[in-house]
């Protein structure tokens, strides 16, 4: 029993061959093509190839982006094709003879490690992708909440602070503003400004060239500048987690994206502030804070896991 997995990026789509048990048998990666027609011809091109190969039951898509329940692409802002609005689904289903399930790509990340990875046995799941941007998804009973059009769970849109920083949706304070990877780089150059961050500077080799991973690798190094410049960070991300644990009272939250391989370097400070900030104390139950499974697959898998369970 096998699915193919699509996971859409802004500069990546990769492509997989999955099994019943979330097992990505074959992978493979394409540069994201520069619009949808040519989206469609590659995907149709990479079904008839695994097609070839192995026994194929349905497909999934993983689309970054407000993508409707009815397998509607309203709004994306990684693939500016679909900003205009695209009947993905219905389009797909002219090319590709298989059952299709489209979904937004945090819930196929969500979906996957829910069911099969950090989070299996938990009824209430949130996952938070930490990357470029912050996406999430909230999972009950094993099902993605999809809220009534389908865009629940776009935690990286919720106000933090309202004279914050400008965030790419055009709104200031955005929890994906202050606690996503790209955010990590701007709170360095921050500090370096003030002159509290050489270290990140010696690294960098310049204040507006000081990005994410070089607070992360200053920070492992043991810089004080640094560890301070996680702290921050770890803060900001407490508070989101906060919030969404008020809001949901999840059983357990996961965290995915390239932040989180910092490990410990982030994930102390963050326990810190999480214990801090989240209601009631060390009374309240707390749900538990765990990494990812799958990593970066995570949408490939959860895609094509998805097709599976139609």
């Amino acid at each position: 029993m096998y699915a193919i997995g699509f996971d859409l990026g802004g500069t990546k789509c990769a492509t997989g061959v999955i099994d019943g048990k979330a097992n990505v048998v074959e992978e493979n990666v394409y540069a994201t093509p520069s619009s949808w027609d040519e989206a469609k011809v590659l995907f149709t091109d990479i079904v008839n190839q695994y097609q070839s190969n192995y026994e194929i039951e349905g497909i999934g898509f993983g689309i970054p982006g407000l993508i409707g329940t009815n397998g509607y692409a309203y709004y994306s802002p990684n693939f500016q094709s679909l900003n205009v609005g695209v009947d993905v689904i219905g389009e797909l289903k002219e090319k590709i003879d298989l059952p299709i399930v489209i979904d937004n790509d945090n819930n196929c990340s969500g979906y996957a490690e829910a069911n099969f990875g950090s989070a299996v046995g938990k009824r209430v799941v949130v996952s938070v992708g930490l990357g470029t941007g912050i996406g999430g998804a909230l999972v009950i009973d094993g099902k993605v909440f999809r809220g009534a059009h389908g865009f629940a769970g776009d935690f990286g849109h919720a106000t933090i602070d309202i004279d914050g920083p400008l965030c790419a949706c055009s709104k200031r304070g955005c929890f994906e503003a202050l606690a996503s990877g790209s955010a990590l780089g701007r709170i360095g150059r921050e500090y370096a400004q003030r002159g509290q961050g050489q270290s990140l500077v010696d690294l960098a080799g310049s204040i507006e060239d000081i990005v994410g991973k070089h607070v992360g690798a200053s920070a492992q190094a043991g810089n004080q500048d640094a560890i301070a410049v996680i702290d921050e960070y770890a803060h900001n991300i407490s508070l989101g987690l906060s919030s969404l644990t008020e809001s949901l009272d999840p059983d357990i939250i996961v965290l995915a994206g390239g932040v989180v391989e910092l490990g410990d370097v982030l994930y102390s400070p963050l326990m810190k502030h999480f214990e801090a900030d989240t209601q009631g104390d060390k009374n309240r139950p707390r749900p538990e804070i765990a990494l990812a499974k799958f990593g970066e697959k995570a949408g490939l898998v959860g895609a094509g896991t998805m097709a599976l369970s139609i």
